[in-house]
């Protein structure tokens, strides 16, 4: 990861060598609006832009990274232009195995709508994302972004599990059905508590499973016939020989010994 870049890990590079690899990830892979660089006292020490709003200190993220932490903050607006981002901070640690510094990537939600947008669920279906607290962060309407996830019944069920299905009723009068699970974190990263949802009409849905339901009876009707075609023809070729070695059998023992069976 960047914060284990020896430049930006090192306590003796200079801050310009810092900032060059940072200026090449954030150019190179184009995630970040901005790649920044804080000290143990939340004053930033180098930044690819230098346009964070607000002060870093008294930020949740900024708090749990300096202790150690790789954290990823709630989706939240920010002006000038508004946009809606995350922050990704992981700490720095020096020789002594402590933090003294943090690296903070911030990422555009935008980045995240490319992904969700792009995967289609037949011609009603959707995916959204929602974050520990049920409000939204991915949606199709995107004047819904950092709105409660409606409706009520359906935000609480999401919240209450890891993962399942679920039926509801849309504002609209439709119904719907509703496939979520836990965004669950990956190794220092525990998770921020997100929700993954895949929304479609019930009788879209349904449909599909249908057709499936009419394929595969399709096949067993098919294969029945075949094994019952199979096992006649079978039969008759095998009960022949056997009738005619009976009969055989029965005319030896009434003294024709002149019987001959074809075999």
């Amino acid at each position: 990861s960047l914060a284990e870049n020896p430049a930006i890990k090192s306590a003796h590079a200079s801050i310009r060598d810092k900032l060059f690899e940072m200026q090449k990830i954030h150019d190179f892979y184009g995630v970040f609006d901005a790649i920044t660089l804080i000290d143990q006292e939340g004053l930033v020490l180098a930044s690819t832009t230098y346009d964070y709003q607000g002060d870093w200190l008294f930020t949740d993220w900024f708090q749990q990274a300096i202790k150690g932490q790789v954290v990823v903050s709630s989706a939240h607006a920010i002006l000038h232009p508004f946009r809606v981002v995350i922050v990704i901070t992981a700490p720095i640690i020096g020789e002594d195995g402590a933090a003294y510094a943090v690296l903070a990537g911030r990422v555009n939600m935008e980045r995240i709508w490319e992904i969700t947008d792009r995967v289609k669920v037949g011609t009603t279906g959707f995916v959204f994302l929602t974050d520990k607290e049920g409000n939204l962060i991915a949606f199709p309407n995107k004047d819904r972004h950092l709105y409660k996830l409606k409706p009520d019944s359906l935000r609480k069920k999401i919240l209450t599990g890891d993962s399942g299905m679920t039926a509801y009723q849309a504002k609209e009068g439709v119904s719907k059905i509703c496939y979520y699970c836990l965004l669950k974190g990956y190794k220092k990263y525990k998770g921020q508590g997100w929700r993954i949802g895949i929304v479609q009409d019930t009788e879209e849905a349904y449909a599909v499973l249908d057709r499936m339901q009419m394929q595969i009876l399709s096949v067993a009707i098919v294969g029945l016939i075949l094994i019952t075609t199979l096992a006649a023809l079978l039969g008759r070729n095998i009960a022949r020989p056997v009738k005619t070695l009976a009969m055989a059998t029965e005319r030896i023992a009434k003294g024709d010994l002149s019987t001959q069976v074809a075999v």
